[in-house]
């Protein structure tokens, strides 16, 4: 009896082909004997084709997976993003406010500010014309002897203050809502 190891064979398609000698040294006709040696399970095709499909699969779930948390990013973004937009626009129509108060104010303090030149102008112009007109006329008055004149004269500068009252009466209509100047 002999024996042989193979072990170390990799795997495919054999012919194990024998001779034997008997003890007269006469040789036995060659006996093929064909064999197989299958590959490991982890090498076969059927494994092969589970390799392609875990891959493909994982492959794919990879992409919905990296899908899935783009969509929630994009939408992390658009939330943040209107977020901003919002802020810019509460903050845009805070400065349009703070804006229009600030030209309200410049125009009252700009009409403030005509009232009291057209009071002064009116004032040290136009009152102090017509009172001056009006010392004038009763220093006439007092040097007329004609009584029909000097009450003439009287009954004009009577007129021209009462013209100095309206005046002074319009200046303070000019006067600002709240008192002031």
């Amino acid at each position: 009896v002999c024996s042989s190891d193979l072990g170390n064979l990799p795997y495919g398609s054999y012919v194990f082909k024998v001779k034997a000698m008997n003890g007269e040294g006469y040789w036995s006709k060659e006996y093929a004997y064909p064999f197989t040696i299958r590959p490991p399970w982890w090498k076969t095709y059927w494994a092969y084709g589970s390799y392609f499909i875990f891959i493909g699969f994982t492959y794919v779930g990879a992409i919905r997976w990296n899908s899935r948390r783009l969509r929630k990013r994009t939408l992390v973004l658009k939330a943040a993003v209107d977020d901003a937009t919002a802020q810019l626009r509460m903050q845009r129509e805070w400065e349009v406010r703070q804006l229009q108060d600030e030209n309200r104010k410049n125009i009252v303090r700009t009409q403030e500010d005509e009232r009291l030149r057209i009071g002064r102008d009116l004032h040290d112009g136009t009152i102090q014309s017509i009172y001056a007109s009006g010392l004038h006329l009763e220093a006439v008055a007092l040097n007329t002897s004609d009584p029909d004149a000097r009450d003439e004269i009287r009954s004009v500068v009577g007129s021209l203050n009462a013209t100095i009252d309206g005046l002074r009466g319009y200046i303070r209509g000019l006067q600002a809502p709240d008192g002031g100047p």
